[in-house]
């Protein structure tokens, strides 16, 4: 039995890296602001979301129009904010014209209003308006994919500056690896799972036996000797019911017969984070299933909810140009989602999900997973947010809409009582 843990972008966030969306469209911003103090002219138009022009004309004395250098920061901050409120464009009365794009437009008003913004949705969202008939927004699904386009390159260049910064040995979390190669906890495994937790003991019951110990030998776990008590297994071997019939009982059981043969990271994060945690040995795998910051051109930023309804008829629609960025094609570039598929398809499989949110962005993936028959346990590691908060019953919700079968997630996910939350980098 085998063990698959999600990796989302809370777990960046747990080891104190600003890298959630809301933190790069502050980066971002702040940026272009850097980069229009720095034109020598009276237009920018360098930035396919933004544009920004003088209106002033020129000195009738001195015969030369003003320049964006002098500007100050924060005055140029105020007339994005401006722009941002305003209904229409920009004021007459502003001396810096700013032209938004609807796609940057609807990403920061949505982190205004919400203090958080999905990208992904917001692209999706704007996908779907132009598929309806609103051609005021986007007359064109192109122009709405290269800003699209762009804006992962800024993504890339803000995380790989993220990424220079840091120091690895210093943000590995003890408590985190811990979770990651522990034995599996009987209370975790769904119902329709138990007899699969059965099997796997049995089976690494019979490599014991025979003497193959290095076989099962787990990461955490360095068996004294090769030598193996052939007595002892016989006797678990033949007494095994009487251990299933509690938590206190089945933890009697030698740590080495309970231990995952298997463990996949899958990473939907583009940082590399995640490759800190897994030994370099056969059995241990990091799967980067969006791609990473190395490759740009192959990093995965769109939308995968082919369970929305919109979507089956944007299906039929005869325009490439809408399936541009749907993950499920994309994930067809590399060969990071069979490795996937071949994993969950060998052998029943826990999931963990440490600093995933399970949205709707990744709906089309996470059904795959939390529905296939081998699946028999999902445990998530929730946010603590202090005062005695959590995101427990939120990330649930976002859980079962990725089910189709509701009874299957009551069976499948863990409760809450034998739930942590993820640890922090301190």
């Amino acid at each position: 039995m085998n063990r698959l843990i999600l990796i989302g972008n809370g777990f960046d966030l747990a080891h104190n890296l600003k890298t959630s969306y809301a933190n790069f469209i502050k980066w971002y911003f702040e940026d272009l602001i850097e980069q229009v103090r720095s034109c020598q002219s009276d237009r920018y138009d360098e930035d396919p979301l933004c544009q920004f022009s003088i209106k002033c004309s020129p000195d009738p004395i001195y015969g030369w129009n003003a320049r964006f250098s002098e500007f100050t920061h924060d005055q140029i901050k105020g007339y994005i904010e401006h722009t941002l409120s305003s209904v229409i464009s920009y004021d007459k009365t502003d001396p810096i014209k700013v032209e938004l794009c609807p796609l940057i437009r609807k990403i920061a008003q949505s982190f205004e209003t919400r203090k958080w913004v999905d990208i992904e949705n917001e692209y999706y969202s704007l996908l779907k308006e132009r598929h309806r008939g609103n051609v005021v927004i986007y007359s064109s699904i192109d122009k709405l994919n290269k800003e699209m386009a762009f804006l992962t390159q800024k993504l890339a260049e803000y995380l790989s500056n993220i990424m220079k910064e840091i120091v690895e040995k210093d943000i590995i979390v003890d408590e985190i690896k811990h979770y990651m190669l522990e034995s599996f906890s009987i209370d975790d495994i769904s119902i329709g799972g138990k007899q699969a937790l059965c099997d796997h003991i049995n089976s690494r019951l019979i490599l014991l036996k025979k003497e193959l110990s290095p076989i099962i030998d787990s990461a955490d776990i360095e068996l004294p000797t090769k030598t193996v008590d052939i007595e002892k297994y016989n006797a678990i071997e033949e007494n095994l019911d009487e251990y299933f019939k509690g938590r206190g009982k089945y933890e009697q059981l030698p740590i080495e017969l309970r231990s995952p043969d298997k463990i996949m990271l899958l990473n939907f994060n583009y940082t590399n984070t995640a490759d800190l945690y897994l030994p370099q040995k056969d059995g241990y795998e990091v799967n980067h299933i969006h791609g990473t910051l190395s490759d740009v051109e192959k990093m995965i930023f769109g939308y995968g909810d082919e369970l929305d309804d919109d979507f089956k008829d944007i299906i039929k629609r005869n325009d490439n140009d809408y399936l541009t960025n749907i993950k499920s094609i994309r994930y067809l570039e590399t060969d990071n989602y069979r490795k996937l598929l071949s994993f969950i398809d060998s052998s029943p499989f826990q999931i963990y999900i440490m600093g995933h949110s399970c949205g709707n962005s990744d709906r089309t993936m996470l059904n795959t997973l939390f529905e296939h028959k081998n699946c028999v346990s999902i445990k998530p590691f929730y946010y603590d947010k202090g005062d005695g908060k959590d995101n427990y019953i939120e990330l649930i919700e976002n859980i079962l809409r990725n089910f189709t079968d509701a009874k299957a997630m009551r069976d499948k996910v863990v409760n809450k009582s034998y739930c942590k939350p993820l640890p922090n980098h301190s």
